[in-house]
């Protein structure tokens, strides 16, 4: 029995060493499994999300158009003519004037460009756009890249709640007119302070709008490092072999133009 066992021993440890190195692979093989699973729920979330996001905006667009045109409409009421445009003219000083004039220009333009293009956008699909970011969190994607592009895509939703709020009508217009006043140019250090104090107040009048939303951006943390994790987590999602349109339908799927 003794000569029984011992012939037996090196049978049963080549057993037990072919048991434990299947095993090994099988955990190996699940092992590598997990990620290639992980990257494509996360695409088929990703893609679900966008493509929503997608045939919102197409059944909104005759409506979001229409908005804008009305608002439109309601601007050209102080594109040229108004208090502010009178105040404006009162300026005797060429220089003055015609600094004043450019920054108001500007000043119109940029409230036709929020009203018609970005606000027109945001109202009409604000829930669409809160549900594309609540549906972008409840994902929970693993893959880091696509975590932080989802985390810029719910700054920009935030911010657009802000950006909605930004007066540009024409009462909002004449208001910035007020601070155009005409700065006294009889001696010679009076052109110097004119032309010291005249630029930054046409600045200030030109970059209202402007203004306004860069500190929107700032106070939710949206930064260019945002456009660039946008732009690499599509190149991701194509890498992990989403499809290119996906992919690029992500990366703008907030654009307001």
């Amino acid at each position: 029995m003794a000569d029984a066992r011992i012939s037996l021993r090196p049978f049963l440890t080549a057993v037990a060493a072919t048991i434990a190195l299947t095993a090994g692979l099988a955990v190996d093989a699940r092992a590598d499994e997990a990620p290639a699973t992980s990257a494509a729920t996360d695409l088929q979330r990703i893609e679900q999300a966008t493509n929503e996001l997608a045939r919102g905006k197409r059944a909104a667009a005759a409506a979001i158009e229409r908005l804008g045109a009305q608002r439109l409409d309601d601007l050209g009421a102080c594109r040229r003519s108004g208090p502010g445009w009178r105040r404006i003219r009162r300026i005797r000083n060429a220089s003055q004037r015609g600094m004043y004039v450019r920054a108001a220009r500007t000043l119109h333009a940029d409230m036709r460009d929020l009203v018609a293009e970005r606000q027109a956008r945001i109202e009409i699909l604000a829930a669409a756009y809160e549900r594309f970011a609540d549906r972008l969190h409840a994902a929970d994607v693993s893959d880091p890249l696509l975590h932080e592009a989802v985390a810029a895509q719910a700054r920009r939703v935030a911010s657009y709640r802000d950006v909605r709020g930004v007066g540009a009508s024409c009462r909002a217009f004449n208001r910035v007119a007020r601070r155009i006043r005409e700065l006294p140019t009889r001696t010679p250090r009076q052109i110097i302070r004119a032309d010291y104090r005249s630029g930054p107040l046409a600045r200030r009048v030109e970059r209202h709008i402007s203004n306004q939303l860069h500190r929107i951006d700032r106070r939710h943390g949206i930064g260019y490092r945002d456009a660039e994790t946008l732009s690499q987590a599509a190149d991701r999602i194509v890498a992990l072999g989403g499809s290119a349109g996906y992919a690029t339908g992500f990366q703008y799927a907030l654009s307001l133009r």
